[in-house]
């Protein structure tokens, strides 16, 4: 077997790893779930300051990265701390917190 047809027995064993990896690589994309947006769930009663300081703890809990975010939805509204909003303000922080908005 001369040098050449070594070289072409590798060229075709390359493209086809190279199809049977195309192939694998569409299958995972295919398999993973899109990240869909939470529709904001109807507000029942009206949240309180506690209400929105446990719901701020539990997505902290979710992803630390998450404190930030938290800290910043807060500052937008002229506060720094969950008691310095006012009631309408708790109602859209927490109803932002709840829909993934922040």
């Amino acid at each position: 077997m001369s040098i050449e047809d070594k070289i072409e027995d590798l060229s075709v064993t390359i493209n086809n790893l190279t199809s049977a990896i195309n192939v694998m690589i569409e299958m995972v994309n295919q398999a993973q779930p899109t990240k869909e947006k939470k529709p904001t769930p109807p507000a029942k009663e009206k949240a309180t300051h506690d209400d929105l300081k446990h719901l701020c703890i539990k997505v902290n809990r979710e992803d630390n990265a998450n404190h930030a975010k938290i800290k910043a939805l807060i500052a937008s509204y002229d506060a720094k701390k969950v008691g310095d909003l006012s009631d309408e303000q708790v109602q859209l922080v927490h109803a932002k917190l709840l829909a993934g908005e922040f």
